[in-house]
């Protein structure tokens, strides 16, 4: 078949047209591609944070600056301790930088997304560390009710007392730059306070509630063996607070009508909470294994506790925990008697689990709570009991506003954990204080109990061989080595020993032999 020229030309001229007609299209679309930002900048979780891109109408070639900025304290312009940056993702979800602040040359079209992150984790059930803006941190150091202390509306919880922050902690990230005369030692290691890790409990109505809305309602705070319903009668709600203050919560209603707050008195105030007002504002800081980084419990020792390659502490608890970080626990099964000396035999706890209310020594690899961290288990968790344990530990619960209630050391029944003028860790007699009495018993300690013992003896001694007992004779004179060579003597942990000293355990010819 044949097509007349005369009829494809026309044809061919519309073809032609059409393709000339997109290309145009393109090129314009392109134009104005290049015209327009090359590096388009948006932002994840606002409230926690802005970010700004310079300059904003880059180009290919050009160089570009992205800066993060967290969201400060509305009024007092502190950090808000629980957001964080999380880095800068492009549109595959590679995070290229974590700095605040991060330059690069424009290649391309790119979409960036500054990402901010909140460490709140609001359960129904959890450890938390309850802290304020103004660096409070909530403490259960007693099991008294409260008492009326202004005309205002506000009661003060005795119960409850609030601590300053560690000294490792950069103050200026709270709304209180400075400390006056009646502050607790900002030095101290809240994290290593027992009394700071409180279990809150409740039933969750919704979790991801906005402010001014219930979040988890019939809520008790739970630490050593108290509660706050059995000091008050009383539960509360938690709330989150304004909608720009990421990850805190107010702790409210059902007590007075009002809830807890943090005075600058260091007491809980019962009192009139609201949204507005900064003493109500709590950071629930979870305790927990996606947080411990973050938010952790740990022991610290004293350099001067070191025994055995680790410096060594007690610990007593009304929940359970788990050993990390190459912590050890140990505790006391039996005494060995042997030679005018006394041996607290120690049993390690191998599973390093240590029980609810079971009052243990720890084997620590560092001197702070960082360094030795333990992990809070599920409260309610029931773990085998340390049988036969005769150490002794003490909340240091107060039973009235006048601080009653706290256990005097007695010398006929207690030993406690301390090391002596030569350097010896071990359990020591207490000497009186200057009007005859004796100290009180540290808080979340742990003492032995000696008060079934034969002897009582100022010292005691720690063995974590078990070798102590089975000595199979007394040495007589004629077991001292003679000359240098003729008897090889070795102590308990196999170390030979050139200077046996009167008093002590050795191993002579294989036989453990008391001098």
């Amino acid at each position: 078949m044949q097509i007349s020229i005369r009829l494809l030309l026309p044809m061919m001229y519309l073809l032609v047209g059409s393709f000339t007609a997109m290309a145009g299209d393109y090129y314009s679309e392109a134009a104005a591609a290049e015209d327009s930002p090359q590096v388009v900048l948006l932002t994840e979780l606002s409230e926690a944070g802005s970010a700004t891109i310079t300059p904003t109408d880059n180009k290919i070639g050009d160089t570009v600056t992205l800066k993060a900025t967290l969201a400060a304290v509305p009024t007092y312009g502190c950090q808000n301790m629980m957001t964080y940056f999380a880095g800068w993702r492009d549109e595959t979800g590679t995070i290229l930088s974590t700095d605040l602040t991060y330059t690069f040359e424009v290649t391309g079209p790119k979409e960036i997304t500054a990402v901010f992150k909140s460490k709140s984790s609001i359960k129904a059930a959890g450890y938390y560390r309850v802290r304020s803006i103004f660096n409070r941190v909530l403490t259960i150091e007693g099991s008294y009710k409260y008492g009326s202390v202004s005309l205002t509306g506000n009661n003060v919880l005795d119960g409850l007392v609030t601590w300053s922050t560690p000294a490792d902690l950069d103050k200026s990230k709270f709304a209180n730059k400075t400390y006056s005369e009646v502050d607790n030692d900002p030095g101290v290691d809240v994290e290593s306070m027992p009394s700071t890790v409180i279990y809150l409990e409740g039933t969750a109505k919704n979790l991801d509630a906005g402010p001014n809305q219930d979040a988890v309602t019939s809520a008790n705070a739970l630490g050593q063996g108290t509660d706050i319903k059995t000091m008050t009668g009383k539960t509360f709600t938690i709330k989150p607070a304004i909608g720009t203050l990421c990850g805190y919560h107010i702790l409210y209603g059902n007590i007075l009508g009002g809830g807890f707050k943090m005075s600058a008195t260091h007491h809980a105030l019962l009192g009139r909470c609201s949204y507005d007002d900064p003493y109500s504002w709590m950071a629930l800081q979870p305790i927990d294994e996606e947080h411990f980084d973050d938010f952790w419990f740990g022991a610290a020792a004293s350099e001067d506790m070191l025994f055995e390659g680790g410096y060594w502490t007690s610990m007593y608890t009304s929940f359970p925990y788990e050993c990390r970080d190459g912590v050890e626990a140990y505790y006391v099964r039996e005494t060995a008697d042997v030679a005018s000396e006394i041996y607290a035999q120690l049993t390690k706890i191998e599973s390093g689990q240590v029980p609810a209310y079971s009052p243990v020594l720890l084997k620590c690899t560092g001197l702070t709570s960082r360094q030795n961290r333990l992990m809070p288990l599920d409260y309610h968790l029931e773990l085998p009991a340390l049988e036969g344990n005769m150490l002794v530990g003490e909340f240091q619960l107060y039973t009235d506003k006048d601080l009653n209630g706290q256990k005097d050391f007695n010398p006929e029944s207690m030993r406690v954990l301390g090391v002596n003028a030569d350097g010896t860790v071990g359990f020591y007699n207490l000497a009186q204080n200057a009007d005859g009495t004796y100290p009180k018993l540290l808080p979340n300690k742990a003492y032995l109990d000696i008060s079934n013992l034969t002897r009582k003896t100022a010292a005691i001694r720690l063995d974590t061989s078990g070798s102590v007992t089975g000595i199979e004779n007394v040495c007589p004179d004629t077991c001292m080595p003679d000359d240098e060579g003729s008897k090889t003597i070795y102590d308990l942990y196999g170390r030979r020993v050139a200077h046996p000293q009167p008093g002590s355990i050795y191993i002579i010819n294989g036989k453990k032999i008391a001098y």
